[in-house]
Order: C-alpha cells, then sequence, then structure tokens
C-alpha cells in the first residue's frame, strides 16, 4: 500500500490565514486519533443553530497535520458548502459535538 505524506503548498497556507482572518468566528477542534478535524460556525451570533463541517485524513496518510485538517475544513463551509447544521448542544459545549462528528466515520 502507497502512503501518502500530505502537507500545504505556500499559496494553500496562504489562503488558510486569509480565511482564518476573515472568518474567526470558526472554531477548529482537532481528533488526531480519529485522523479527523472538525470545523464549527454560529449561523450567526447567539444562535441556537450551528454549521458543522468535518475533513478526514486519508487512510493512507503518515501524518495527521492539523493544518491540512483545517484547510479542507474550512473550504468545504465556506466555499463549496459541504457542511451541515445542527441545533447547538444545550450548555453551548462545542467540543463535545465536534467530538460527536469526528468519532462517527
Amino acid at each position: 500500500m502507497a502512503t501518502s505524506n500530505t502537507k500545504l503548498t505556500k499559496e494553500q497556507k496562504q489562503k488558510l490565514n486569509a480565511l482564518k482572518m476573515a472568518c474567526p468566528e470558526i472554531q477548529f477542534f482537532y481528533f488526531p486519533n480519529e485522523f479527523a478535524t472538525v470545523a464549527i460556525q454560529e449561523e450567526f451570533p447567539n444562535s441556537k443553530m450551528v454549521k458543522v463541517s468535518i475533513s478526514y485524513c486519508s487512510l493512507d496518510e503518515q501524518k495527521y497535520r492539523a493544518k491540512v485538517g483545517e484547510y479542507h475544513a474550512i473550504n468545504k463551509m465556506v466555499y463549496s458548502g459541504e457542511f451541515i447544521k445542527v441545533p447547538r448542544p444545550h450548555g453551548r459545549n462545542l467540543e463535545v459535538l465536534a467530538e460527536n462528528f469526528a468519532y462517527v466515520a
């Protein structure tokens, strides 16, 4: 089986930094044991709904890279519309919500 060692290009790093600056309300949660990065954004301030986008590493990746996960998760949310809307959990604990999504696959 071939192994992959995906890293961001210089252009991808610049795009990620620009998106993170433009969308500071997007929070990232990292699950290296599950090879997942979850991005969560409130629909609007104090909303009862949040948007969730997930990026999983390929099964042949050599190493979990958080920045690669951030890049794909934020692009899915901002550009391709690959997110779902779910009710914000009671107590507003987004990390528990992110963890639930990370363990789904």
